[in-house]
Order: C-alpha cells, then sequence, then structure tokens
C-alpha cells in the first residue's frame, strides 16, 4: 500500500524503458534519457552594428565662405572709392556703381555660411555631442525667423565652437558645457548686432537704398560696418573649421 491508501496492480511495471512516447512528436527511438522536446539550439549573437554619424569636413564650405566674403569686401571698396571722389548728394540705386554685384553677392555670401553651418552643426553628433538642443535645421532657419535672428545666430555658434573645442571628449558633457567660447565669436556677436541696428535706423529713417541714400556718409558708414562684421564672421568659420579638424583626427571618427 502506498501513500494514497490504494495498492498499485502487480502487473503494471514502472520502468522507464518501457514507458511509451510522453509527446506525440516525439520518436520512438527516442533515447528516454533525453528530455524531449530536446532544448532549442542557441544561436551565436550577433554583433550589434551602432550607426553614428559621420564627420564630414567643412574645409570646403568654408573656403567658399571666405571667398565670397572677400570678394564682396573688395567691391565694395571699388564702389566707396568711386562714391568719394564725388561731390555729396542723394545718390539713387542706378547711381551706385557694382550695386548689382553686391546684391547678388550678398545672398551667395549668405547661403554658403549657411551650407556651412549645418555641415557644422551635424559634426557635433560624430563627436558623441547628442544631447544639444539645436538641430543643424535649426541652426539654419534660425537666420530668417524675425527678432530670434538677432540673438538666436550667437548662441548656435556658440555651442558649436564649445562642442567643436579640441580639449573636451565626445563624451563629457559637462566639459563641452564648461568650455570657454573663443572671443572672436563675441567679436562677431557686437559687430552683427550694431550692424543690424543701424539697417533698421536707416532703414526706419527713410534713407533705404531704394529710396536712395541721403549722403555719401551712410554708405560709408554701412560699408565700415559691414567689413568688421564680415571680418569677424570669417575669422568664427576659421577658428570652428579649425577646432572640428583637430578634433577630429583626435578622436579618430569615421570619415564621410
Amino acid at each position: 500500500m502506498n501513500g494514497t491508501g490504494i495498492d498499485p496492480p502487480e502487473n503494471i511495471k514502472l520502468h522507464t524503458d518501457q514507458i511509451g512516447p510522453q509527446h506525440p512528436s516525439q520518436p520512438k527511438n527516442w533515447d528516454s534519457s533525453v528530455s524531449w522536446p530536446p532544448p532549442p539550439i542557441m544561436q551565436a549573437q550577433q554583433p550589434v552594428t551602432i550607426a553614428h554619424d559621420r564627420y564630414l569636413s567643412p574645409v570646403r564650405q568654408a573656403s567658399w565662405v571666405y571667398f565670397l566674403l572677400a570678394l564682396q569686401a573688395a567691391l565694395t571698396m571699388i564702389a566707396d572709392a568711386w562714391l568719394a571722389k564725388l561731390p555729396p548728394m542723394p545718390w539713387t540705386y542706378g547711381t551706385v556703381p557694382l550695386a548689382l554685384p553686391l546684391d547678388l553677392l550678398a545672398p551667395l555670401g549668405f547661403a554658403a555660411l549657411l551650407i556651412w553651418t549645418y555641415r557644422v552643426s551635424g559634426n557635433l553628433r560624430a563627436f558623441g555631442a547628442k544631447e544639444l538642443g539645436t538641430t543643424p535645421a535649426m541652426a539654419v532657419w534660425c537666420h530668417f525667423i524675425p527678432f530670434i535672428n538677432v540673438y538666436k545666430p550667437f548662441k548656435v555658434y556658440a555651442e558649436i565652437a564649445r562642442a567643436s573645442d579640441p580639449s573636451t571628449s565626445g563624451i563629457d558633457q559637462a566639459a563641452r558645457r564648461l568650455a570657454k567660447i573663443p572671443l572672436v565669436v563675441y567679436v562677431w556677436c557686437l559687430a552683427y548686432c550694431i550692424e543690424m541696428s543701424f539697417e533698421w535706423t536707416v532703414a526706419f529713417s527713410g534713407t533705404m537704398r531704394s529710396q536712395g541714400f541721403t549722403t555719401s556718409s551712410t554708405s560709408y558708414s554701412l560699408s565700415i560696418i559691414g567689413y568688421c562684421e564680415n571680418l569677424a564672421l570669417a575669422f568664427v568659420v576659421m577658428t570652428i573649421t579649425r577646432y572640428q579638424e583637430e578634433k577630429a583626427k583626435i578622436l579618430g571618427v569615421e570619415r564621410g
């Protein structure tokens, strides 16, 4: 008698070798000492490839910015020299020399700057700076939004310069926040704000180019401010480009 109070029949043999298949799919000749169903075959885990942003050199885009800024400055100097030989008078748009080439160079230089800005902003992801709030698209579009384009470009270039600093590593977020903003970025921001303020003052005072320059001093003042702003901008482009090239070599990032 077993624990249940019922005696098992004597003709029942409790031998594992006589126990039939325990599962419908188990073969009859299956070794009973091996459990059924067999354990699944574990495949070798394939290495996971993490997609990183590639580094795209901004040297060529920076060269176009230098060239267009220098050409614009040269043509502006020629126009100012021509105006200096004439007596003061209300200059109309048609009498200003090289007015059409200058008006064509301005948007070309601005487009080259935006292309360069988009590239250097995208390179920050290749450096490991993925926590930044400004995307490459936002770095471009902020130049077109009124009032935002007064302060946002400075924040964009300051952020790019700090994240591109070769002295900071690719994963140290605190070091990027504490990195110093190059002085040339502050100089460019000051010249940029002065130029925009002067242009607004000229526009609201009714001396816009479409109405003619009231005096040659207005043209000279705009030119001098423009020289300073463009020169500072060229140094900003040069500094950030040099930063990114040096950091790409230090980190050994994949180049596109």
